[in-house]
């Protein structure tokens, strides 16, 4: 069974909620995707943790608060490694729940660097921004 974030310890739910914003704000990075690349990550890796949220735009008089007169998006957001993750946001028109729209996010948009090959067809790489460290193994 995928983790809630509401099950997550204190310290957990803090440095989750300083990567990825809190309950009312969009996690960074957010951008739509097409149906079928989220189905495509989504049937191929594993969540390790889901979310529902409620979000609101930023205020455009104040961007430190969160703008509850806009329109709320709703939206289950599934997290993957590498600090990504996923959501469904449900579409209503005329009272009526329509097909959902699909988005993707992250900590960090990513620029990855080799690194280096310790062996054949392995290959490393480091993020530019974050420091975060990926390994690809390209051999059969």
């Amino acid at each position: 069974m995928i983790r809630e974030v509401h099950d997550l310890k204190n310290k957990e739910r803090a440095d989750h909620e300083l990567k990825f914003g809190s309950f009312n704000s969009f996690p960074p990075n957010w951008k739509p995707i097409q149906e079928d690349d989220f189905w495509s990550t989504f049937m191929t890796y594993s969540p390790i943790l889901q979310e529902y949220r409620q979000m609101y735009p930023v205020r455009n008089d104040d961007p430190s608060r969160r703008d509850h007169n806009a329109r709320m998006t709703v939206a289950k957001l599934f997290y993957f490694g590498r600090d990504e993750g996923l959501a469904m946001v449900e579409v209503v028109v005329n009272a009526r729940k329509v097909r959902p729209q699909f988005f993707q996010f992250a900590a960090c948009e990513h620029e990855w660097r080799h690194t280096g090959t310790p062996y054949n067809c392995y290959n490393t790489y480091e993020c530019t921004k974050c420091k975060m460290p990926m390994a690809i193994d390209s051999s059969d």
